[in-house]
Parts: C-alpha cells; sequence; structure tokens
C-alpha cells in the first residue's frame, strides 16, 4: 500500500510464476503416463506418455532402468513427433518392454525428469496339469482341498463349483480361504463328490481357468471323536502382519473342530473401530477398511466349540509410502537474489532424499561443486543467483513403499513488464453477480499491478467490494449498475510499465416475477405449472425458459406427450405417481439464470389394505385387524369392512362397518350360522380404493331365532274369510336351518284358546271367519335350534263385504255460482259391513238454465276420505242445473247411492265478449263490432264500454263510459272524437250480477281530408285441378296477401282458385285504398248451380290477415263462397263474387274401399265391440275392487286429521271467483256454429283421490283445478 495525493490505491506485487513461451525458460514435464501400468495381452498398441514445455523447445530421452533407452531403435515402436511419447505394438511378446522407465526433457538452460513409470506385461494364467489322487476321510474329519491358482500380478477372484457350473454350498463348516483352498472344519457323507473345481477368474483379462477337477470320498466311521478346535490357518500361535496406510487390513482365521467351530475377534487393549469394521466368511475374516497408525495393535480370534476353545494373535503394523511435508516450488528470480530450495517428507520406513540438477544426481557439500548452491539436510541454499545458475532442481523421496518427485525450475533473468491479456476486452455481467476483470502480467522484477476506474482514479481498498487476486484480476462483487463503464490496468517495475483497458456493462438481472405454486392433483388428470420471468432486453434472442424435474431438464417428445410446453406453462399430462416431485422453473440467459420451485404432489384412491386377519373369534363376534396401503397423499377418512357368506348369497359383499380413518381394527358383531370371509377398503378424498384380498373364513355355529316376523296384518280374503301375511325372515337372520312359522288366533274377546298352525310359507288364510271380526294374531319364528322370542300380539280385521246403506239427509247448500257444500247423514257402522273408506259425491249436469234442451253429460266423482259428513264440490258451471247422489265405500267397494237431488247454480259474471273490431268511419268517429261472452254465466242485460285517448308519449285521456243498456246490440259508434287520435276501448258484459272482465282494442281517427268511396270486389277464377288422392281434410281455405293496408278509398281483391287435397285454396293479391272496413266470407251448401242454399256468415277478418278457412266440408256437394266488404258507417251494401268449389266423391282407380259391402259390415263389427267394452270398463269402474282396508288407510288419512280452515265461502273468495279472468279467444267462431261440449277432465283420480295431494275438503285444490280446466278451454279456442 503506497499513499499518493492523499489516497490510498490498490498495488500488488506478484511472484509471476507463469512465464510466458515467449521468454526463454526451462522446460517442465507437463504430460506422463502412471507410475505404475499393466500391458494386457489383448492391447493392440500400447502407449508411454511424456510431455514437455520449455524455451527453447526440448528434446526427450528416455532411461529404461538405469540405462539409455531410444525407442525410434526398436521397430516395434513408433515415436510421436515434437513428443517424448512412444507407442509399443503388440506382437503378442510384452516381457521385453517390462521395465522402469524415465523421461528427460533439455533444452539449453537444463533438464527436467519424469517420476519413474513401471510397465508390467501378463500372460494368460494357467493352472498346472497334474493329476490328482481322491481325498479319502471320514465323517467329522477335517480336509483341505487345495487351488493353488496360478501366480499373477493381476488381480484373481477364486471359486469352488462343481461339473454342471454351481457354486459349492459353503457355510461355518465348508468355506473358502483367501488363499484359495477349501476347508471343512469336518467332513459329513453329503460332502462326497468327485467334481470338486476350483476356478480362477481374472477379470482385467476377462479370463476364467479351471483347476482339475477333485473327489472326495467320505466314508462312515464306527467312532466319531469330538475335538477341541485348531487352526488349520494361520499356523501358530502368533502372526505378524504389516499393512500400508490407506489400504485394507484382512486377517483371517479358520478352523477345524468337531462339532464345528464359532469363530470371535477382539482387540487387545483396544476397540475395534466399528464404523470400519465387518466380518466376512461366516466370521472367519475381519475386514478394517481405510487403515491408519491408530489401528496398529494386538488383534486376537478365539475358535470356540463344546469341546474347548484356541486363540491366535495378529501383530499389526501400520507402514505408509512417503508423503510431502515440504518440497521445491519453481520461481523466478531477479539477478543477485537469494533463496533456499527445502525438501521434506514423511513415511515408514522413513524416506531417503535425493536431489537432482538437471537429471543428474548431487553429491557432495555443494551442487557439482558451485560455491552458491550449498546442500543442507532439508534443502538446498541459493546466494547471488545468476542468469547461467538457471537450472532443473528435482527431489525425490523413497522407500520401499514407492517414490515422490518434486520439480523446482530456478528461472534468473531480469524483464520489464509484459501484459499477457488482451487489450479492451468488454466484459458483461448482470446486477448483484461477482465478476473478474483479468489483468495477467509477467516481469521480473515482479511487477506491482494497479487498477483505476473511469477518470483514472486508483480503485480504494476502502470500499470491500473490490478484490485483488495474486494473478493481478479485479474482482468487484455484487455488481451494480453503476459499476458500467472502463477500467485500466497498470503494471510496472523497475525495468517499465504496462497498461491495458478493460469494459464492463452491467446488465437487469434475470429474475422470477410469478413462480409456479404447489400443486394438488388428482392421478390422471392434468397439471398445469405456470412461470413468468423478467430479464434485459439485451438478452432478448438468448432468453430461454426451461423446466427440470429432480435436476433433469425436461424435454417434451413427439414420441410423448407427456409434458407439454407452451411459452410459460407446463402442462403434465395424465400424471401418475411417477410424476410427484419438485419441478424447477429455471430463466436463463448468456450470464444468469433465475429458478424457482413448485412441488407436485399426485393424490389417488389409497392402495388396498393388506394382511386382513382375523382375531379372538367368539361365537357372535371377531376382532378384525388390517394394514393400510399407501394413501397417495389423501389421508385415509374411513374404512369399508365387507363380508361375503358362501350360503344364501355367494359371491356377493355387503357392508359389515365402516371405521375411522385412525383405525386398522375393529370388533365385528356376527349373526350364527354363517360362514364368513371379509375384505377391507380405503376411502379418502378421492375415492374408494380397491378392495383387499379376502380373509380366511370363519363360521359361526348356530343359534334359535332373534326376531319374529315384521309387519304381520290380515286381509279380508272375503267375508268368511281372512289371510294373515308378514315379512318372511330374511336370509341372514334364521340364525339356523330348518326355519318355519307357527301362527297363532283367536276370536278377540270371545275365545281363550289359540288356535295354532306351523308352516314355512308367509302367509295363511283363516276360513270361516265372521264378517269384519276383530282376531288377535301372533306369528313366531321357530329353526332347529328352537323357537325365537315370544311374539307381540296384532289386532286384525277379518274379511268386509259391500256396504247395504245408502246416506240421507243429503242437502246441498249454494256457496257461490261454482261452489257448493253437500252434507249428509252418516251411514251405520253395521250397514258399511267393514272399516269405512270414506264418501264418494256423484255429481252431473243437467242443462245449462239459459237452453230448454237437456244434456246427458259425464258424471263426476268426488271422493272424501274417512268418516265424514260433509263435503265442497267446486269448479261447477254457473247458472246450471245439476243432479247429484253421495254413497259409502269401504274396503269391499261402494255401497248403493242416495237418492238422486236436483240443485242449480246461481248466475255468474260473464265472460269476456268473443272479440271486439274497430273500423275508422270518419276523423271524428269510431266503429265497433263486437260478439257475445261464449260463457254468459246468465242473461245478459248490458253492455259497459269505456275509452280513452292514448298516444304514443305517456298521455292519457280521461276514461269515459257509455252504457250499453240492449244486450242484443252488437256494434256502437262512438262519436265526438278527435282526428287523428289513437283510443283504446274497454268492453264488458253484464247481468245480474255483474260485469265481466272487458275486451280491449284500439282503433284510429281519419284525417278530414279523406274521401269516403264504396270499396269494390274484382275477383277471377282458374279452373279447378281435381286431384285423384284420396283428401285428407275438407275444407276452404281462402288467401290474402300478408301487407298492411295503406289509407286510401279503393278496396280490390284478385284471387285464384286451386282445389288441392280436398280443400280450397283462394290464393292472389288485394290492394286496400279505402277507409277501414270489414271483410266477411260467406259460404253456401248448393245441391246444384240452379238450386238455392243457405248462406253461412264467418266472424269478421282483418285485412292485415292473409287467410280464412272454412271447414267442415263434405264430398260430393257443390260450395259457393263470397267475398263481402262492409263498411260500418252506413252499413251500405258491399261489392260481392261467386266462387264455386266441388269435392267430388273419391273412388280410386276400380273403386274405394269404403263401398264395399264386406267393408261396412267389419266397420259395424267393430262399433259393436268397442261399444260392449265401454260398457263392461263402466261396470267394473262402479263395482270397485278388493284392496288391502290397511293399505288404504295408510294411503287415505282422514282429511280431520289435516289443517283445515273450514267450508265457509270466504275460504274460496281469494282461489276462485266469479271476477276470475277467463282466457281469451284468439280467433273468431262462425255466428252461427254449433260450439263443441267441452271435454270434462273430473274423475275419481283427478279430484278424490288424497294421494294424488290436489285438494281435500277445505277446497285448495280448487285453484289448480280452474286454471286445469281454462287452460283447456284456452287451448281449444286457439286451435280453433
Amino acid at each position: 500500500l503506497m499513499f499518493i495525493s492523499g489516497l490510498f490505491y490498490l498495488l500488488y506485487w506478484t511472484a509471476a510464476v507463469k512465464i510466458p513461451l515467449e521468454v526463454e525458460q526451462l522446460p517442465t514435464i507437463t504430460e506422463q503416463s502412471p507410475q505404475s501400468q499393466l500391458a494386457l495381452s489383448h492391447d493392440e498398441e500400447f502407449p508411454v506418455k511424456c510431455g514437455a514445455q520449455g524455451n527453447p523447445q526440448p528434446t526427450f530421452g528416455w532411461t529404461k532402468d538405469g540405462k539409455d533407452f531410444d525407442p525410434s531403435s526398436d521397430p516395434r515402436v513408433t515415436t510421436v513427433r515434437n513428443s517424448g511419447t512412444f507407442i509399443i505394438m503388440n506382437s503378442g511378446n510384452m516381457t521385453d518392454f517390462q521395465g522402469i522407465y524415465r523421461c528427460y526433457a533439455t533444452n539449453k538452460l537444463g533438464t527436467a525428469v519424469s517420476e519413474n513409470m513401471i510397465l508390467f506385461s501378463s500372460e494368460v494364467p494357467r493352472f498346472s496339469k497334474e493329476k490328482i489322487d481322491p481325498v479319502a476321510a471320514e465323517v467329522g474329519e477335517s480336509v483341505i482341498l487345495p487351488c493353488n491358482p496360478p501366480a499373477s500380478i493381476l488381480p484373481v477372484h477364486t471359486y469352488w463349483m462343481s461339473l454342471d457350473l454351481k457354486h459349492i454350498p459353503q457355510s461355518k463348516r465348508v468355506s473358502m480361504g483367501r488363499n484359495g483352498n477349501l476347508y471343512f472344519a469336518n467332513v459329513k457323507e453329503e460332502d462326497s463328490r468327485t467334481d470338486y473345481h476350483c476356478v480362477a477368474s481374472f477379470p482385467s483379462l476377462r479370463t476364467i481357468v479351471q483347476k482339475t477337477p477333485m473327489a472326495l470320498d467320505v466314508k462312515r466311521s464306527n467312532s466319531i471323536k469330538l475335538r477341541k478346535p485348531k487352526f488349520l490357518i494361520p499356523f501358530g500361535h502368533h502372526s505378524e502382519r504389516t499393512v500400508v496406510k490407506g489400504e485394507h487390513l484382512h486377517l483371517e482365521c479358520i478352523a477345524e473342530g468337531l462339532p464345528t467351530p464359532d469363530i470371535s475377534w477382539i482387540k487387545v487393549a483396544g476397540d475395534l473401530p466399528s464404523e470400519r469394521t465387518s466380518e466376512e466368511n461366516f466370521g472367519k475374516v475381519l475386514k478394517i477398511i481405510n487403515i491408519s497408525g491408530l489401528d496398529e495393535g494386538i488383534y486376537q480370534c478365539t475358535a470356540k466349540n463344546s469341546e474347548g476353545a484356541t486363540e491366535h494373535k495378529f501383530w499389526v503394523t501400520v507402514e505408509e509410502p512417503p508423503q510431502w511435508i515440504s518440497k521445491p516450488e519453481s520461481k523466478v528470480y531477479v539477478i543477485g537474489s537469494h533463496d533456499v530450495l527445502t525438501c521434506e517428507a514423511s513415511g515408514k520406513p522413513k524416506p531417503i532424499i535425493q536431489w537432482m540438477k538437471d537429471g543428474k544426481p548431487i553429491d557432495g557439500k555443494h551442487v557439482h561443486n558451485i560455491p552458491n548452491q550449498i546442500i543442507l539436510d532439508t534443502g538446498i541454499t541459493l546466494s547471488n543467483l545468476q542468469p547461467h545458475d538457471s537450472a532443473v532442481f528435482q527431489c525425490e523421496a523413497s522407500n520401499k513403499y514407492g517414490s515422490i518427485l518434486a520439480t523446482a525450475n530456478v528461472n534468473v533473468l531480469n524483464s520489464p513488464p509484459m501484459v499477457l491479456t488482451e487489450d479492451d476486452i468488454e466484459y458483461t455481467t448482470v446486477v448483484g453477480k461477482n465478476i473478474s476483470l483479468h489483468c495477467s502480467v509477467f516481469g521480473s522484477p515482479e511487477p506491482g499491478i494497479s487498477w483505476l476506474k473511469k477518470n483514472l482514479s486508483v480503485l480504494s481498498l476502502e470500499d470491500p467490494r473490490y478484490l485483488m487476486h495474486d494473478n493481478g484480476s479485479l474482482k468487484i462483487i455484487e455488481t451494480q449498475k453503476e459499476d458500467s463503464g472502463f477500467y485500466t490496468c497498470l503494471s510496472n517495475n523497475s525495468l517499465g510499465e504496462k497498461r491495458i483497458k478493460a469494459i464492463l456493462d452491467v446488465k437487469d438481472r434475470t429474475r422470477i416475477e410469478v413462480p409456479p405454486e404447489n400443486l394438488f392433483v388428482q392421478k390422471s388428470t392434468t397439471a398445469q405449472f405456470k412461470c413468468q420471468a423478467a430479464y434485459d432486453s439485451f438478452f432478448k434472442n438468448d432468453f430461454r425458459l426451461s423446466w427440470q424435474i429432480k435436476g433433469d431438464e425436461i424435454v417434451p417428445k413427439d414420441t410423448d406427450n407427456k409434458f407439454v410446453i407452451d411459452d410459460d406453462v407446463l402442462s403434465i399430462i395424465n400424471v401418475t405417481s411417477e410424476d410427484q416431485g419438485t419441478y424447477t422453473c429455471v430463466a436463463s440467459t448468456l450470464l444468469d439464470s433465475a429458478t424457482a420451485e413448485a412441488q407436485l404432489t399426485v393424490t389417488d384412491v389409497p392402495n388396498p389394505p393388506e394382511e386382513v386377519t382375523l382375531l379372538k373369534p367368539q361365537d357372535r363376534s371377531v376382532y378384525l385387524t388390517w394394514i393400510p396401503g399407501d394413501d397417495h397423499n389423501s389421508p385415509v377418512i374411513e374404512y369399508i369392512v365387507e363380508y361375503e357368506e358362501n350360503r344364501w348369497e355367494p359371491g356377493k359383499w355387503h357392508v359389515q362397518s365402516q371405521v375411522s380413518g385412525r383405525n386398522n381394527s375393529v370388533v365385528l358383531s356376527l349373526i350364527p350360522h354363517v360362514n364368513y370371509q371379509f375384505r377391507v377398503s380405503s376411502v379418502n378424498s378421492i375415492g374408494r380404493s380397491l378392495p383387499s384380498k379376502p380373509s380366511e373364513r370363519f363360521k359361526t355355529p348356530p343359534a334359535a331365532p332373534d326376531k319374529n316376523p315384521e309387519n304381520v296384518r290380515g286381509e279380508g280374503y272375503s267375508p268368511s274369510e281372512m289371510r294373515i301375511i308378514w315379512e318372511p325372515l330374511k336370509l341372514m337372520e334364521r340364525n339356523g336351518p330348518e326355519l318355519e312359522y307357527k301362527i297363532s288366533w283367536r276370536r278377540q274377546g270371545v275365545e281363550e284358546n289359540w288356535n295354532e298352525y306351523v308352516m314355512r310359507r308367509h302367509s295363511y288364510i283363516i276360513k270361516n271367519t265372521s264378517t269384519f271380526t276383530p282376531y288377535d294374531i301372533k306369528v313366531q319364528a321357530v329353526n332347529q335350534i328352537g323357537p325365537g322370542p315370544e311374539a307381540a300380539i296384532v289386532t286384525v280385521y277379518s274379511g268386509e263385504d259391500y256396504p247395504v246403506g245408502a246416506p240421507s239427509d243429503v242437502n246441498v247448500e249454494i256457496m257461490n255460482s261454482t261452489l257448493i257444500r253437500v252434507t249428509w247423514s252418516r251411514v251405520p257402522k253395521e250397514k258399511v259391513r267393514g272399516r269405512i273408506g270414506g264418501y264418494k259425491i256423484i255429481w252431473w249436469k243437467v242443462r245449462n238454465l239459459l237452453e230448454k234442451k237437456m244434456h246427458h253429460d259425464e258424471k263426476h266423482t268426488l271422493t272424501f276420505n274417512g268418516d265424514r259428513n260433509h263435503g265442497m264440490v267446486p269448479s261447477l258451471e254457473p247458472f246450471c242445473k245439476y243432479n247429484l247422489s253421495v254413497m259409502v265405500f269401504n274396503g269391499r267397494g261402494n255401497g248403493p247411492g242416495s237418492p238422486t237431488i236436483t240443485f242449480a247454480t246461481p248466475e255468474g259474471v260473464p265472460g269476456q265478449p268473443t272479440y271486439i273490431k274497430t273500423a275508422n268511419l270518419d276523423s271524428h268517429s269510431i266503429a265497433l263490432l263486437w260478439g257475445p261472452p261464449e260463457k254468459p254465466n246468465g242473461i245478459l242485460t248490458s253492455y259497459v264500454l269505456q275509452y280513452q285517448y292514448i298516444n304514443n308519449t305517456e298521455e292519457i285521456g280521461d276514461l269515459k263510459e257509455i252504457n250499453i243498456s240492449d244486450p242484443e246490440i252488437k256494434k256502437w259508434k262512438v262519436s265526438e272524437l278527435n282526428a287523428s287520435s289513437n283510443y283504446k276501448f274497454y268492453l264488458r258484459a253484464c247481468n245480474s250480477v255483474g260485469c265481466g272482465k272487458p275486451l280491449t282494442e284500439e282503433g284510429i281517427t281519419v284525417t278530414g281530408e279523406d274521401k269516403l268511396e264504396e270499396p269494390t270486389v274484382h275477383l277471377t277464377i282458374s279452373p279447378p285441378n281435381l286431384p285423384h288422392p284420396k283428401p285428407k281434410v275438407k275444407k276452404i281455405v281462402v288467401g290474402f296477401p300478408r301487407a298492411a293496408m295503406p289509407l286510401g278509398h279503393i278496396f280490390h281483391l284478385n284471387f285464384t282458385r286451386t282445389v288441392q287435397r280436398g280443400y280450397i285454396l283462394f290464393s292472389g293479391f288485394m290492394t286496400y285504398l279505402g277507409i277501414r272496413g270489414l271483410i266477411y266470407i260467406e259460404h253456401i251448401i248448393k245441391q246444384s248451380k240452379k238450386s238455392k242454399g243457405v248462406w253461412k256468415t264467418s266472424e269478421v277478418v282483418n285485412v292485415t290477415q292473409y287467410f280464412h278457412t272454412i271447414e267442415g266440408l263434405d264430398y260430393g256437394i257443390l260450395y259457393a263462397a263470397n267475398y263481402v266488404a262492409k263498411n260500418l258507417s252506413s252499413d251500405h251494401l258491399h261489392s260481392e263474387q261467386t266462387a264455386l268449389a266441388f269435392f267430388p266423391a273419391y273412388t280410386g282407380l276400380h273403386g274405394g274401399i269404403s263401398t264395399q259391402g264386406w267393408f261396412i259390415g267389419l266397420l259395424c263389427a267393430i262399433a259393436l265391440l268397442t261399444l260392449f267394452l265401454l260398457i263392461v270398463c263402466f261396470i267394473k269402474r262402479n263395482k270397485g275392487g278388493k284392496y288391502s282396508v290397511k293399505e288404504k288407510e295408510d294411503l287415505h288419512p282422514d282429511p280431520e286429521a289435516q289443517s283445515l280452515k273450514g267450508d265457509s265461502f270466504e275460504e274460496y273468495g281469494s282461489t276462485f271467483s266469479d271476477s276470475d279472468e277467463k282466457p281469451l279467444k284468439t280467433s273468431l267462431q262462425s255466428l252461427d256454429r254449433d260450439s263443441k261440449p267441452t271435454e270434462s277432465t273430473d274423475s275419481l283420480v283427478d279430484y278424490g283421490e288424497a294421494e294424488h295431494a290436489q285438494f281435500n275438503e277445505d277446497g285448495s285444490f280448487i285453484g289448480e283445478y280452474a286454471g286445469s280446466k281454462e287452460k283447456k278451454l284456452a287451448e281449444g279456442n286457439k286451435s280453433s
């Protein structure tokens, strides 16, 4: 450190060990072969390497076994140019080249010497051919079969095998020693065989050789004597063993004796190093690895059997090859400098130190009689060095385990600084990383180096981020953006100065902004990791985002879609447990990288439990245990224990128990007389595992039944018979063989003794019973072991008969125009002849009071369950006459009906008018035409017409009202209206009860400038096209154009007519240029063109309508149709023309089938059969069927027990009233067309059965009933 201008700057002197090749320098060995190497027979060539560098370029020489050796003089050897390496070609005999080689590299400054290189060669070892006599021994004697593998420097492995290449079994009694011999501590007769082969394997030669087979003949002995152990190896009571430090120690003791001895090991006065000690070969070899000096000492093996013990001690000595304590190093020295070359080594035995200079040994006090180079015990002193003192000094330390060589090049020279690093190098790094700016310098004396930044200011050592290395490099720690810029390296010594520049560019570092998240995904689904990174734009072409799993990069393959990488998303398809682990997102550029990890955990259903075991079996219980399977990262919630028995349902598994996932055992309650086996399944949040393997079977002993049949009940089989039925015991409830049922019965309150019957079926008929009489019944289960528990007594009733009494005092109370309340007197119980099911009200409409003709309407039935004396009948038609009757019913059927009573419903408010149409007569009036209500619900008395001014804004005029007192009026002119204005009209029909809901229509007045003229009608008729196919529909369709009609003066029609498949289609075009009028369609039935018929006029047709259909036409009749236009302001006559249409009678090509007599007869027969079936169905319906009273009681609870609100009129006011809105007709009916009778949807099922939950007596069904009826009515009107 030097202080200049008050600033500290960095100035560091470094020893220039590495001399550039441009400078003269001593040779240095750079490459050589290993100190010991083996030339194998299968190698084609064998290189012996030696490389060196220096200036001038060194030349090479060799010695072999201490004598000069010229590789180029042997034709079997080739040399490598500019190198000392030579290659020995394998000619089949490598023994000539065995020896110790040394390489010498020499230039004018000195000589460098390599370490000794020992070359071995080996031929394929072989066993000597010999005849081996069989070995004979008696049972119990010890035997040694010698192997004596061929001598070789190569490692060898020995084995004892038979002729069929099977290893000879080894044990404590029979084992192979480390020398290859096979030792028998004592022989047995089974040891006799003739094919004992010793096999030697040489792995490096890939060769196996075998010895001549030996025979061992073991004979029986008349007297086998036991004997104490005796060592076969080693010999004597003690032995010495030397081992080299770092190697493995093997101590072996093999003993014979009878019985076979056991071997044990100890270290005398110490402990065996347990972490490095092991026993091999059945305890006969003690192995200690990585021997050190601490392992020296006495080791003892002991062979012991029942007859005694024998010991052997090993004195173990640890020696070691030479190791450097200090060694000389190469340096560059300034002329006149001083130094000491030290050389000191350790080893056992102590190494011998030998110095060499330029490859020649140094002896004496001075180095080659040079006075300034003095030899000391531990080194050489160098003083006042001059350039001619440059030389290669080498120190070699050796003992019997090898030698080590250290080289020190003494280079004496003076040189100005030489900068070896290029000038103007650009360095790029990222924020936060360390970087080194290089400045390699050579010079002598050693140059000083300093670094300057940007403005040539010297870098201060006070900044801990700057660090100077010995080689002159400047290390900047944790770079920042501010570190970017120019740097200068300045080197100088006493002979000169040199500088270079470096450029540093610090980029933004790469970072992970959105790291991947840990995932828990289910097996066979897709896992997706997302990773987003940010990086400096400088690296936009070099940035790369990759993924790793367990340190290996994930590379998607075309043949395997397991991994899909899409931009910053990694998708793992169809994940399995093998896919789970840590996934790493790697965002990398040329200079840095950022990583983020995420864990993928794959969940799945658990593995099935294992080892399902039965413990502690009892007559009715067993303890079941199991070992849980792998839960696949989702804890087990519960275990499901199932059983299977092979008596009743073999192969079918049933759930026995569900056990918490925290347990792995359960005590199971069992049923007698069942042969069980069990299995267990695991359940986690993902699902249920496969079942485990079944346990062993366990059969429980039989026992008497634990329970009796349930649901014992009686059914009225007939008035004099009663059927007792019950639910039979399940198969698993029998508890034993031979299951039967004992039925006991007696008449309640009359008989004391029980009647009994035993049977196997689960029903029994008791005959000769009184009608509907209570009986005590009980059913007990019995098996071969005994009876079950005492059965409970059940009261049942014998069979019912049809009721013979009818309700009396039937009275009808009118609640409103559609609802009545019916009351009656109950039928006495003795006339019911059974359990009363309830009452039925039957009613039918006689006629509407507005009509004189009587109707034959369908009868309606309403059923009221339970014993009651009143009921509500809803949904009647106002102003109609009805008949009504009431009957009782029981489980057998219906009783006789009460005498018919007649009642009439009062008037109700009328329905809406059927239609209302408007016509704009002039600028201040509008004409209205309407049709009367389809349901007047009484005698109409008047109409109420209301209207008000409306427009397209929110302005609405006052509502004005006109009372039309004549109900026969069907049209009205409203005057004093504003011109060109919209009005909305409301029309209500009224009777004595009130007015109904209004029907609305809008109209518009015209401007005062419109001139009124009569419309004209023009008709063009084309010839008809009469088809042969049989028509399916008989109707006339009159066509009109679709376009809306503009205002004007003239009404023009131009139509053509087409006859198609039984209907007439009038089509064409129409223009309407007059004031809005009304169009009618008239058609007439004409028997001929001259005859007169009765005209039927349709409803008003809107001019925007483009067709009108006339239906109900017949074949073979001529029809005429008129197009009528009227202007309601004056009601003047319209223009009209007549179109004719004729439907020919269809006969087909050969006459229609309908004209054939046989066909007409067939139709009559079908009609009669249909009528007969209808009569039978009607009789069956009124008669009723047999059914269980008990079941009817369950299905039809007493309505009185339900929450009733009462029978008053107010209860129905909010649900159904005379003011309810009725559905509107959307099309107009013919003025004189007969209306079709409304289909009745009332029936016993729809209105009377409580199980349909549609209504009960309090009327809660009425709204639904009325809505259903209105919906059907609306649909009927729509279809018309």
